[in-house]
């Protein structure tokens, strides 16, 4: 006979609290290798335009002014969104 029997479905077998220990680990570096790279990115991107001068462009220029604003609007929005997708059900 087979050793799966009473064992039908999808749901995963009973871990150890070793191995649930060693995945909150992971889950962990894994989360703050995200935020580090995230602020790599962050301060990558604001080097640049500080060395283009975009703020000096924007104010002698309505349209661009805009443009940021309709691009800040929206990843707030996107940002809000994701917030609402990912809340508990």
């Amino acid at each position: 006979m087979s050793d799966f029997h009473g064992k039908v479905g999808f749901a995963s077998p009973a871990t150890s609290k070793f191995v649930r220990r060693r995945h909150a680990a992971i889950e962990l570096m894994a989360t703050v290798a995200l935020a580090v790279s995230l602020i790599v990115a962050v301060t990558a991107v604001s080097i640049g335009a500080a060395r283009a001068q975009v703020l000096g462009a924007v104010a002698h220029n309505k349209d661009a002014s805009l443009a940021i604003g309709a691009f800040v609007a929206l990843v707030m929005a996107g940002v809000g969104g994701m917030g609402g997708l990912t809340g508990n059900k």
